[in-house]
This record gives C-alpha cells, structure tokens and sequence, in this order.
C-alpha cells in the first residue's frame, strides 16, 4: 500500500510538471506505466493491476481516466505523429490539471 501511495506521489510530481510545461508526456515511460504497462499480447489485456485501470473499473488502460481525454485532444489538435505531448494551449493545462486532481483522488484512496 505505500509503495502505491508513493508511486502515485511521484506520479503527480509529473503531472504537476507536465501542467506547468517543465515536462513532458512521453507515454509509458511515467512512473505508473514503467510498473504496470504491458504490451497486449496473446489477448491480454493492458495495464493489469494498475491502479488507474482499478479505480476507474475499465479493462483498457487509462480508459475513464482524464488521461483519456487528455490524449484524445493531443492526438486531435496537436498531433506530431509521436510523443512526447505537452503543454501547448489553454485546454491542454486544463486537462493535465484535471490528471492532477484525478491522481490526488486516486492517492487518497490507495
């Protein structure tokens, strides 16, 4: 349990700075995903045991999670063809304020 409740720290440390634009989203390569992203293979199932994919009770990921929306509106608005996304509009520090928030919800509960 404290281990998620730090993984989860350093998972908003991220987004807080992804928000302010010192970081940037490079995918899988943040601190829940290192831990939890799996290929899906062999109809696997992504992200088993993540605690994003528990919380939200969907099977595919980040799916339910503000994160899908957030890459919803790079892919759409922003698109370069690849990670890593950023801050680059209004919208998008809305939304990683809105990943923020989600994260903080989701460390109180772990």
């Amino acid at each position: 349990m404290a281990k998620i409740k730090e993984i989860l720290k350093e998972e908003i440390k991220l987004w807080e700075e992804i928000r302010a634009g010192k970081a940037e989203d490079a995918g899988s390569e943040g601190p829940l995903c290192r831990i939890y992203f799996d290929e899906i293979t062999d109809g696997g199932l992504p992200c088993t045991g993540c605690p994003i994919q528990k919380f939200t009770g969907n099977k595919n990921g980040c799916e339910g999670s503000p994160y899908e929306k957030w890459t919803d509106h790079h892919e759409s608005t922003h698109w370069t063809g690849s990670y890593p996304y950023s801050v680059t509009c209004p919208k998008c520090i809305k939304l990683a304020n809105k990943m923020v928030k989600f994260l903080k919800k989701l460390r109180s509960k772990a």
